[in-house]
Parts: C-alpha cells; structure tokens; sequence
C-alpha cells in the first residue's frame, strides 16, 4: 500500500519533534548540571585526553590532545 503525502509530511514531523525534545532535554540537563560525566578510558599512555569524537554507522573518530586524529571501524572495533 502506498504512503500518502500527509503520512509522509505526519511522520517526518513526530520525528521532528521527537528530536527536538530530546535535544532540549540534553540542552536542560547541562544547564542545570544533571548531567553524568563519564571519563573514557584511553588505551594510549600518550594521548593525554580527547578532544572531539564523532561517530555515525561505519566509523568513530577521535582527536586527541597530542594533536592526533583516529578513525576507528565500528565492524572490526580497531584504528
């Protein structure tokens, strides 16, 4: 059966809004300090801490304070 323009338009926008309210509820949860920190524990003795991550569904990516960046593959779980 196929999907109508308005059951398309309907459910891009729950989504929509379903993105906005977590985004919200993450933004509440920092600014009123309810928010967990968690250390990542690195395997490198010379990385000294990271610095930004991005990931999506292939690969994770890593840039570390010695000014180094890492891809990591989320399949194989190794740089």
């Amino acid at each position: 059966m196929p999907v109508t323009w308005y059951q398309l338009c309907r459910s891009r926008l729950i989504v929509f809004r379903v993105i906005c309210m977590c985004s919200q509820h993450i933004e509440n949860n920092w600014r009123t300090g309810q928010h967990l920190l968690q250390r990542i524990h690195c395997r490198s003795e010379t990385s000294k801490g990271v610095y930004c991550l991005q990931y999506d569904d292939r690969k994770i990516v890593s840039g570390l304070r010695d000014n180094t960046i890492k891809v990591w593959s989320t399949a194989v779980s190794e740089s």
